[in-house]
Formats: structure tokens, C-alpha cells, sequence
């Protein structure tokens, strides 16, 4: 991991905008930048997370995309003449959308990251958007219900006992695209000039 002189990650619910931003940034910073698509699905599991069984059990949901995660995880680690790490989802999506227990007590939240990458950002921007909003751009339809509830727990993260020595920034819904690709390269930035 050593290789990133900075590691960046955004998160939030899906169809939130992490994509377009990713792609915004990517632009921005050209080789500079590696990107990390935590969630990234090949045929295979984009037909198994699109299943009628699957899409509505989404427990059964979290063994594929900690499969998913090391995958493209070892397909961008080659590309060495990066300097930051951009990641499109880090570990803080399973615990938001499958253990949100976990973020207020020590012990839930070591079992639940037992499984993910130990790769973790210098700073985790959540994308913050209305749920109505987002599910109108999700291509996995997923339930408003279940977008609500993981929004709520996205925006406890900041304040979550388990996340305390994690560096989080809520980027509100009411920013335009283009004033949240600046914020985001501000504190990436800030963070370069840190290390």
C-alpha cells in the first residue's frame, strides 16, 4: 500500500454520483491517479447481484462483493505510476449498508472488516443525496426503503464510535457536481501536502 502517497476514497448510497466524480477526478489527475472500483462487476456478477433471489436477500449479497473487492483490487495495485489511490467505495460500504451496528461497538466492527482489503483511505468523502434521487440513477433498482436507511447510516459514520480515527467528510446534495470535484481535489490536496 505504501506505493499511494494518498489514498482517497467515495462513498455513499448507490446512484448517489461516486461514479461521475470518479471519472471527473480520473480526468483531473490523469496518471497521477489510480482508480479503484471497489464494486466494479464482470458478467458473472452482475447477472448473480441482478437475480430475482439475490436482489432481494441482500445478506447473500456481501460474500460477492468482498469477492469483487480483492479482485479489482489486485487488477489496479500494477498500475505503479500512480500516486494517489482513488477508490469508488471502500470498506465503509459494507458496514453502512450490512452492519450498521458495528460502527458503534469495537468488537462488531473488527468482525465485520475481518474479510475486507486492509486498505484504508487518508480520507473518506460520503457523497451525500436524497434517496428518491439516487434511485432514480441506480441501474440495480435498488429498495427506497433500504437507500433511506443506509443514507441515515452513512451520515451517523461521521460521528460513529468505531470510525473515530477516520478522516470524514459529508459532501451535502446541494453542491453542484462541479463544486463537489473541487472540494474533493482541495482536501486531496491538503492530505498530499500532509504526507
Amino acid at each position: 500500500m505504501s506505493k499511494y502517497r494518498v489514498i482517497i476514497s467515495l462513498e455513499g448510497i448507490d446512484g448517489a454520483g461516486k461514479t461521475t466524480l470518479v471519472g471527473l477526478l480520473k480526468k483531473e489527475y490523469g496518471e497521477e491517479v489510480c482508480v479503484y472500483s471497489r464494486t466494479k462487476k464482470g458478467r458473472l456478477a452482475k447477472w448473480l447481484l441482478g437475480s430475482f433471489f439475490i436482489k432481494n436477500n441482500y445478506i447473500l449479497q456481501i460474500p460477492i462483493y468482498l469477492l469483487l473487492s480483492y479482485k479489482n483490487y489486485f487488477a489496479c495495485r500494477y498500475q505503479h505510476t500512480a500516486s494517489i489511490l482513488l477508490m469508488d467505495r471502500c470498506f465503509l460500504s459494507n458496514i453502512c449498508y450490512y452492519y450498521p451496528s458495528a460502527m458503534n461497538n469495537e468488537i462488531l466492527f473488527k468482525l465485520a472488516m475481518l474479510f475486507e482489503l486492509k486498505l484504508y483511505p487518508d480520507e473518506i468523502f460520503i457523497i451525500d443525496e436524497e434517496p428518491i434521487v439516487a434511485q432514480e440513477r441506480d441501474k440495480m433498482d435498488k429498495d427506497l426503503n433500504w437507500l433511506t436507511n443506509t443514507r441515515i447510516n452513512y451520515l451517523k459514520a461521521k460521528r460513529a464510535k468505531a470510525l473515530r480515527k477516520f478522516n470524514i467528510t459529508v459532501i451535502p446534495n446541494s453542491l453542484t457536481i462541479e463544486e463537489k470535484q473541487k472540494l474533493i481535489s482541495i482536501k486531496m490536496k491538503e492530505v498530499g501536502d500532509r504526507k
